[in-house]
């Protein structure tokens, strides 16, 4: 009993759940297949119809487009037809303009050639008279310029000459002077050794002097200042102390301090016979400088000199060459 209780429940069970899976998945699969299959035919009939509508249009566009071309056809050739008399027209027009235009320069040409002789003699004659007049100027104003220039020249070589005698005399003097300091005293210890000191502090400003005069001559009014004279006390044999920043003979600058005068009173000079020597080779020097100064001042006035003669010679070189150039132009 249970059995065949338990196989109708499970036979109703099943008839039941194939209806609920039927109404539920099966007939909303089977309406949208079908409304799928009538969507579907629908497209084959608008496809069809645009098939034929495209067949139609191919079939149109091929004869117009045949028409078409048959119509550039024609249009290239009417154009090319027109183009072709066109440019024949032209080319007829061209020749006649250019054999009028050809007789009309032969016969200004004819006409030219005959009134150009006439008018070249005369523009030659007045370029010759322009060129006359332009080289008889340059001529006057060359010679007042190239004696204006000499007499300018020969006023700079007088100065030249001035100022290097002014130079040579003005260190001629100074050496003298210096020569003066170096001469030895009798009776004096300690002069020669200061006077030698001294003319050894003087001997490289004349130096520098005479080299640098021989460029840039000095004024004609300075003078230089004698040396002052140097105090000797024969009884005190004591060395006065120098100046504090006056160079020494290696061109230091001496500043001696309290110990160093110290010194210099505790350790009194040597003999001076010893400063004999330093004379001769100071008044040795200044003889050299002397020297050395007269032939840097012949050898300057030599090189001005020179200058100037070469510069006269350049300028009546040039003052020659202009009225050729003239000339030749």
């Amino acid at each position: 009993m249970i059995r065949k209780l338990g196989k109708a429940t499970v036979e109703g069970l099943d008839q039941w759940l194939q209806d609920y899976v039927t109404r539920t998945l099966f007939e909303p699969l089977r309406e949208e297949i079908e409304r799928i299959r009538k969507d579907t035919e629908k497209l084959t009939a608008h496809q069809s119809g645009l098939e034929r509508r495209l067949k139609e249009i191919r079939e149109s566009s091929g004869r117009e487009i045949a028409n078409l071309e048959r119509r550039i056809s024609q249009e290239i050739d009417r154009m090319r037809e027109e183009t072709a008399r066109a440019f024949e027209s032209l080319f007829d027009r061209i020749d006649q303009r250019l054999g009028e235009v050809h007789k009309r320069i032969e016969d200004r040409f004819s006409h030219a050639h005959t009134t150009s002789a006439e008018r070249f003699k005369n523009l030659n004659r007045r370029l010759d008279l322009k060129v006359d007049r332009f080289q008889h100027d340059f001529q006057v104003k060359t010679n007042y310029n190239q004696k204006e220039l000499e007499s300018r020249i020969d006023r700079l070589e007088w100065l030249v000459e001035t100022q290097v005698k002014e130079l040579h005399g003005s260190l001629i003097d100074r050496l003298d002077q210096i020569e003066e300091l170096l001469a030895p005293t009798p009776g004096a210890k300690k002069g020669g050794e200061e006077t030698t000191e001294k003319a050894e502090e003087t001997l490289p400003e004349v130096t520098t002097s005479a080299a640098g005069g021989a460029g840039t001559p000095a004024s004609p009014t300075e003078e230089v200042p004698p040396a002052p004279p140097v105090p000797i006390d024969a009884s005190t044999p004591q060395v006065s102390p120098p100046l504090e920043g006056a160079p020494s003979g290696n061109g230091e600058s001496s500043a001696p301090t309290g110990g160093a005068r110290s010194e210099e009173r505790a350790h009194p000079p040597a003999d001076p016979q010893t400063a004999a020597p330093k004379a001769k080779r100071a008044r040795s020097r200044a003889s050299t400088a002397k020297e050395t100064t007269k032939s840097k001042a012949a050898a300057t006035k030599k090189t001005a000199k020179s200058k100037t003669s070469a510069t006269k010679q350049t300028t009546s070189t040039k003052a020659a060459a202009k009225p050729k150039a003239a000339a030749t132009k």
